[in-house]
């Protein structure tokens, strides 16, 4: 009441988040909801993706294969380096008294002449021959890329880019006028039987081809509407490059690297076998070392031989199909259809 003289009741407080003071440093709640809403986004276009992804692996069941041996691969791999008792069976190069043993369940590939488990020694050249084959087809890919990208962007008559442009392909045709495999033996055997010295050799012949596609592919891109569309509005040659070119003959060049792996890993194998790089046996297995060493025994004891040989199927045939799995999930045309194909299958096995 008025005339009471009491004081009026304190306003209840007002629960309001916007009208609280925020801690030091905490976002606005408008950022805050727009951090939230990216991150959403971000999570929705990965769920999308992979769902897609496996969509294309269950309709084409080859690449769902690569895909799946390259992993038991890479696994392989670094458990061998890391790991070594979880995938080797025996020490590499152990030598015991079970000679010339066909393949079991205590060896499963046999032994050798010395009584050395085979699966073992198989599995410990498993790491040397796929770091090779990834940096030399990595180093290619890098080196023969760019290379392709100016001679293909910068090949105007006339100039100096233009010059610049036949140099390199001038210099990239002496190499690919010599078999690769022949070349690369030469040189192995003129620097020295080392395994610094056969992978400069496979280098040395092998960059050219990243170069000749990488070429090829700019070629076909730098006169597309939207480079023309940039370069009118007035965006400078290198961010249009790199931006508008190179996003677009990525793709091919991921597909040819993925498969050129496996071709490395057989000619880096070939090399081994005929220069006789890492004498079988030695600290390090090597594929074609051991095919080197088995090979009088091939008649009489063909698993000997089988094994590394198989190794070399088995990982070349693994890349292969990813490879060409990866050119169906990158390439724009030929995911839509195996999408498409893999939603009408999961549906005809769920009417099922």
């Amino acid at each position: 009441m008025a005339g009471s003289g009491r004081p009026p009741p304190p306003a209840a407080p007002v629960d309001d988040a916007d009208a609280r003071e925020p801690y030091p440093g905490a976002l606005p709640p408008a950022r805050r909801s727009a951090r939230a809403d990216a991150v959403a986004a971000t999570a929705d276009k990965v769920r999308r993706g992979v769902v897609s992804f496996l969509r294309i692996l269950w309709a084409n069941p080859l690449s769902f294969v690569g895909f799946a041996l390259v992993v038991v691969i890479a696994v392989m791999a670094l458990l061998a380096v890391v790991a070594p008792g979880l995938v080797l069976l025996y020490p590499p190069n152990q030598l015991s008294t079970a000679y010339h043993q066909a393949p079991s369940w205590a060896h499963p590939l046999g032994t050798d002449e010395l009584g050395r488990d085979i699966y073992s020694n198989v599995v410990a050249a498993l790491p040397i021959d796929l770091a090779i084959g990834f940096s030399v087809a990595g180093i290619s890919l890098v080196a023969g890329g760019a290379l392709g990208l100016v001679a293909g962007y910068w090949d105007r008559p006339g100039t100096l880019g233009g010059a610049v442009s036949v140099t390199i392909m001038r210099l990239a045709d002496i190499f690919l006028s010599f078999p690769s495999l022949v070349l690369a033996l030469a040189i192995a055997a003129s620097i020295g039987r080392t395994v610094d010295g056969a992978i400069v050799a496979v280098l040395v012949t092998w960059w050219p081809y990243y170069v000749r596609l990488a070429r090829g592919e700019v070629l076909s891109v730098k006169h597309q509407p939207y480079v023309m569309a940039a370069r009118a509005a007035g965006v400078r040659e290198g961010r249009i490059l790199l931006r508008h070119v190179l996003r677009n003959v990525l793709e091919p060049l991921v597909v040819y690297f993925t498969m050129d792996v496996g071709t490395v890993i057989v000619v880096i194998s070939t090399i081994f076998y005929v220069v006789q790089v890492l004498p079988y046996p030695s600290a390090t297995p090597e594929w074609g070392s051991m095919i080197q060493a088995y090979q009088p025994f091939l008649s009489t004891y063909p698993w000997m031989v089988l094994a590394p040989g198989l190794a070399i199927f088995v990982t070349v045939l693994a890349f292969s199909l990813l490879g060409d799995g990866l050119r169906d999930i990158l390439d724009p045309r030929s995911r839509r259809a195996q999408a498409e194909a893999g939603s009408a299958m999961l549906v005809r096995r769920a009417e099922e």
